[in-house]
């Protein structure tokens, strides 16, 4: 699975069930962007988070901050705001297994048991 895959997945679980709020939580990202609706979703669904008032999205993620994305997707799933599986298609909830798979040392890290997901 392609990094581009697993990260697009990851932002579409975010989405769904997501509330869009009008506030811009990134002095780097503007309204006018193509990411910015993906952006303020995930981050109103508590998945993604910047630091210094920035979003840095010329920056690349490794392993583990990816599965701190998918830990947070887990743990805010079917929580008001939060992802749902509600509008999920049956290829995004094989994403995320295959994402939990592939992330699997990462997330024991983390405490996620994914045996038990």
């Amino acid at each position: 699975m392609s990094w581009k895959t697993i990260a697009a997945s990851a932002l579409a679980f975010a989405m769904a069930g997501a509330v869009f709020a009008q506030r811009n939580p990134f002095t780097d990202v503007p309204r006018t962007h193509w990411a910015y609706s993906a952006i303020q979703r995930a981050v109103d669904a508590g998945v993604l988070e910047g630091y210094d008032g920035k979003f840095h999205g010329e920056k690349l993620i490794n392993r583990y901050q990816m599965a701190v994305i998918i830990k947070r997707i887990l743990d805010n799933f079917g929580k008001a705001g939060g992802p749902s599986a509600a509008g999920m298609s049956s290829g995004d909830v094989k994403n995320l297994e295959a994402m939990m798979i592939e992330f699997a040392d990462e997330l024991a890290l983390l405490n996620v048991k994914v045996s038990t997901l």
